[in-house]
């Protein structure tokens, strides 16, 4: 009697495993779509600045493979590209958090963490006119490093 209850749950578990399987190989093989680039946009951008004074880090997105846009209250938008090889492509982060030495201050010389990345500054530019803002995502975050 025992056998067929015991054959009965090996089968269920063969069967949820192959289906975990199937699942797996199947995402695998989905194609990825890259998430969006907003083209050239370093005309509109100005010149690099050393730091930013902020209240709030409002969201972000990704402008293309290397640069983030991030917004701050009051309309001030800056674009910040991190140092290789920290990320191969920042449209990839799912959080931002800005890891700075000084509370509502961001320097070049702090540090932004990409999902489980932390990462240096390589470049901060301010940005006039924000790109498109229907790619906008959340999970953003100001701290300061003790």
């Amino acid at each position: 009697m025992m056998t067929g209850t015991t054959d009965i749950r090996c089968s269920r578990f063969a069967a949820l495993v192959t289906l975990a399987l199937v699942l797996g190989v199947g995402c695998a093989a989905t194609p990825r779509s890259d998430p969006p680039s907003f083209g050239d946009w370093q005309p509109e951008s100005g010149e690099p600045v050393d730091r930013i004074s902020f209240s709030n880090l409002i969201d972000w997105q990704p402008l293309d493979r290397d640069w983030l846009l991030l917004r701050f209250n009051g309309g001030r938008s800056f674009a910040i590209r991190p140092r290789d090889p920290c990320m191969a492509d920042v449209r990839e982060a799912r959080t931002v958090e800005l890891v700075s030495a000084m509370p509502n201050l961001f320097h070049r010389s702090d540090r932004v963490r990409l999902d489980d990345n932390v990462c240096l500054i390589e470049e901060i530019r301010s940005v006039s006119s924000p790109p498109d803002e229907r790619a906008l995502r959340g999970s953003v975050s100001g701290t300061v490093r003790r």
